[in-house]
C-alpha cells in the first residue's frame, strides 16, 4: 500500500514519469496477483489439513455447537411465528369487541345491534 502511495505521488507531480511508474506498477502488480494467490493457496491447503487432523472431542465440541446454535435459530424463528399469530388473534378479538356502529345511528348499524334490533321490532 506504501509503495502505491508513493508512485501515485510521484505520478501526479511530475507528469512525464507517469509513464514510466504506469510500466513499473503493472509488473508489481501482477506479482502481486501471484504473491496473493500463492498465500491462498497455503492457507486453503492449511485448513485443509487442520480439519482432517481434528480430534474426536474437537468435533463432538463442534458438532454439539452446531446444533446448539441449529435449534437456538429454530426456536427464534418459532417465537416470531407464534408471535405473529398471537398478535393477529389479539387484534382481531379487539376489533370485534369495539362498537363499530357507535358514531352511526342505530337504524344504519350493520354490526352485532342488528340482531337486537330485529328482537325489539318484533
Amino acid at each position: 500500500m506504501l509503495l502505491f502511495r508513493v508512485i501515485w505521488r510521484k505520478s501526479i507531480d511530475k507528469p512525464t514519469t507517469a509513464s514510466t511508474n504506469g510500466l513499473f506498477w503493472r509488473a508489481h502488480k501482477q506479482q502481486c496477483v501471484c504473491v496473493c494467490l500463492l498465500q491462498h493457496d497455503l492457507e486453503e491447503q492449511y485448513r485443509k489439513e487442520k480439519q482432517e487432523n481434528r480430534t474426536t472431542g474437537e468435533k463432538v465440541k463442534l458438532y454439539s455447537l452446531r446444533m446448539l446454535v441449529n435449534v437456538f435459530v429454530i426456536a427464534v424463528l418459532g417465537g416470531a411465528c407464534f408471535l405473529i399469530y398471537w398478535t393477529s388473534i389479539k387484534t382481531l378479538e379487539v376489533k370485534r369487541s369495539i362498537d363499530v356502529c357507535a358514531p352511526l345511528p342505530r337504524n344504519l348499524c350493520f354490526g352485532k345491534d342488528v340482531v337486537l334490533q330485529t328482537s325489539m321490532l318484533s
